[in-house]
């Protein structure tokens, strides 16, 4: 009655995602790791949206010009959107069950620029606020781009639910608090 999505690369066909949606709704619970997210995020049935770009899509003169570029600053210019691994201050609504014994805030390992719109349809559970605080690297526009966006929610469908972890608590099996709140997802959440 549990299925991990792991951290990882899925693709999901129409009948894939038919069937998924079907057993979720039958009283399965879905929880997905990291990057597979991905797989999920705009799919029809699902509620979770990969979040806009903070920066709106470039004129096609600034396009143009962006191209022509010195080769010189090109790493410069892409570490502004990269995120190797940071410590980022994520803050839980206490009250649900998947935040547990984590009290209010959650230091949550990013390892990659991912990020999505909060929940319309499930809860929101844990969010990168504005000018959360960070440890480590985070370029400019991946901090941008994270302001307000999920970190874990739980989303009902029918008589089951789909637990979103995009940041991935149980990286290396080392992050100590990812394994109480993977815990929550496993056995607490319903």
């Amino acid at each position: 009655d549990v299925l991990v999505l792991a951290e990882g690369r899925y693709r999901l066909d129409e009948a894939a995602r038919e069937s998924l949606l079907g057993w979720v709704r039958d009283g399965g619970k879905l929880i997905a790791i990291g990057a597979a997210n991905a797989a999920l995020a705009g799919q029809e049935g699902f509620g979770l949206a990969k979040k806009e770009a903070a920066d709106p899509e470039l004129s096609p003169e600034k396009q143009r010009e962006r191209r022509l570029l010195p080769y010189g600053g090109r790493e410069r210019r892409f570490i502004g959107g990269f995120v190797p691994g940071a410590i980022v201050a994520t803050e839980l609504d206490a009250t649900h069950p998947l935040a547990f014994g984590l009290g209010d805030t959650y230091y949550s390992l990013k390892t990659d620029d991912a990020a999505y719109d909060y929940l319309a349809g499930g809860y929101t559970v844990g969010r990168v606020r504005t000018g959360a605080a960070v440890t480590g690297f985070v370029g400019h526009r991946a901090y941008a781009d994270l302001q307000e966006s999920l970190s874990f929610g739980v989303e009902p469908l029918g008589g089951g639910q789909v637990i979103y972890l995009v940041d991935n608590p149980l990286f290396r099996a080392f992050w100590e608090e990812g394994k109480l709140l993977f815990a929550n997802a496993l056995f607490q959440v319903q």
